[in-house]
């Protein structure tokens, strides 16, 4: 099982359901921040693979497709590897994902806001909490928190004891990683990247 930690956050599930439900209307945008201060532990990849690919595999869950083209700007201030970034992945037709990552900004964010055709969630990957937004108003629906790891570590168990595919799967992983591989490239060529093999 791939440890995308962010499937198992309870926050993701519900917006999850908000979309299923037809609470948002056609999703059009999803929007992910994920910044924060140089982790010391991470020598080997750059932003892109540690952090944000996170969040690749967050808009293929939510869109449930693949992205059919990835544009990305990033770039190296203070380490070897790139510690800030700007992905756009295309979906079929006129969906978007959008990615910020980087090492540089003084506090810890992690964000997520989904943007449908009637409403607008925004989620707190951190405290979990969400606010929906409409044009009439706007709530926060209070929730149990609970520990994404926990959960994590209960799905990996489970798949085991009862033989069966996690909810995060190796493929997963792999599609995941081809978009992070085509961030990389695209930035580096300043040009986009198709995802179906053409160049």
């Amino acid at each position: 099982m791939v440890g995308f930690i962010e499937r198992f956050n309870p926050g993701v599930q519900r917006v999850k359901s908000l979309i299923k439900d037809d609470v948002l209307g056609e999703v059009i945008l999803a929007s992910a921040r994920r910044v924060g201060r140089y982790p010391k532990r991470i020598g080997d990849v750059g932003v892109v693979k540690d952090t944000a690919i996170h969040d690749f595999d967050i808009m293929r869950f939510i869109f449930e497709r693949e992205p059919c083209s990835v544009y990305a700007r990033m770039g190296n201030s203070r380490n070897e590897f790139e510690d800030y970034a700007q992905v756009v992945l295309s979906f079929d037709g006129f969906q978007t994902g959008f990615v910020e990552a980087n090492w540089l900004t003084p506090r810890k964010i992690r964000n997520l806001t989904v943007t449908g055709k009637e409403a607008i969630a925004t989620l707190n990957y951190l405290t979990q909490e969400i606010m929906i937004e409409d044009v009439d108003k706007m709530v926060k629906p209070t929730h149990k928190r609970e520990e994404p790891l926990m959960i994590e570590l209960e799905e990996f168990t489970q798949s085991i004891i009862e033989d069966r595919d996690p909810l995060v799967t190796g493929e997963d992983g792999l599609r995941a990683l081809e978009i992070s591989e085509a961030a990389i490239k695209s930035a580096y060529a300043e040009r986009v990247v198709k995802m179906n093999g053409v160049v």
